[in-house]
This record gives C-alpha cells, structure tokens and sequence, in this order.
C-alpha cells in the first residue's frame, strides 16, 4: 500500500522546487537552496541540480501514483482521505 503522507510530502516538494527554481536561481546568480525530506537534506547549488533533483521528485511522485492504482477501488479510498 502506498505511503499517502510521503505523496504529499512529495507534492509539496515539488512545489517548492519549482518556486526556489524561479526564485532562487533567476538571473544566473549563485545561490544555494535547501529541501528537507523524511528527515534528508537535499542541497542544490545550481538550476541544474535542481533539475535534477525535480526529476528524481516526479519519478516517486509517478511510481507511487502507479502503487496506486493498483489497489483494489475500496482501499483505494481509504488512500486519498
């Protein structure tokens, strides 16, 4: 059974990248941005590894989502209160 809270989690973080994407990064200045999940720290030092980073973001995002859908309709329920 997929995990719904780090789904979220993930949702959310993807949010946040993509805002320190627009905000952070803009213009090719240098900056460095900082995400926190399930108690890992993620660094990003450039619009690159953010790319990165979103990529990898979108991949749980897209094999959880699968998880999902593969439980039977009534559980899945249960999974998105």
């Amino acid at each position: 059974m997929p995990d719904h809270f780090y789904l979220s989690e993930l949702q959310q973080l993807r949010s946040d990248v993509v805002a320190a994407m627009r905000t952070t990064f803009s213009g090719g200045m240098r900056a460095t941005a900082e995400f926190s999940i399930r108690n890992r720290s993620h660094r990003m030092e450039s619009l690159e590894d953010c790319r990165k980073f979103l990529q990898w973001i979108n991949d749980e995002i897209g094999r959880l989502e699968s998880v999902s859908k593969m439980v039977p309709t009534r559980h899945r329920a249960r999974l998105t209160k």
